[in-house]
């Protein structure tokens, strides 16, 4: 709906860089209950009005806990392979794995979208998933993820 996408931006740009200081609950509301093509029209009509997007607004105008939740969201929104494929990369990244985080996505996402986030992850890091988990894991454990990754 664009009427209430603009609505929903002119209430984020009043909230945010319009006003002395941030109104972070009206950011939280409209970021947190709509659904992410609602989300995207939203952040179209907000860069329209304030000459800058969404993210550089909420990176500007808040910080802490609030502003990570928020820019989480915001990443979705813009590209949801791409934000669960730094999020498995994170999950093999250095010392150890995160094997909860790492069996959550690729489970999850396994009847969503995980081709799609296999293709981002592919393009981002220049190497497969499958390449990654082999290289991170091993045993049934890893076979029974990479038989997942493969079946998508």
């Amino acid at each position: 709906d664009a009427d209430a996408a603009a609505a929903d931006a002119q209430r984020l740009f009043e909230a945010g860089v319009a006003q002395w200081g941030t109104d972070e609950s009206m950011f939280q509301m409209i970021l947190a209950s709509r659904s992410f093509e609602q989300l995207r029209l939203v952040f179209r009509e907000y860069a329209k009005i304030a000459d800058h997007d969404i993210m550089d607004a909420i990176q500007n105008e808040m910080s802490g806990d609030c502003r990570n939740a928020l820019l989480t969201i915001v990443k979705a929104v813009y590209n949801t392979p791409l934000y669960f494929a730094e999020k498995l990369r994170n999950a093999m990244k250095g010392a150890g794995t995160d094997d909860s985080t790492l069996i959550r996505i690729v489970v999850t996402r396994s009847e969503i979208d995980l081709a799609s986030v296999k293709a981002e992850f592919a393009n981002v890091f220049d190497k497969t998933l499958e390449e990654a988990i082999e290289g991170d894991c091993g045993g049934d454990y890893c076979k029974a993820l990479v038989k997942v990754v493969v079946g998508n």
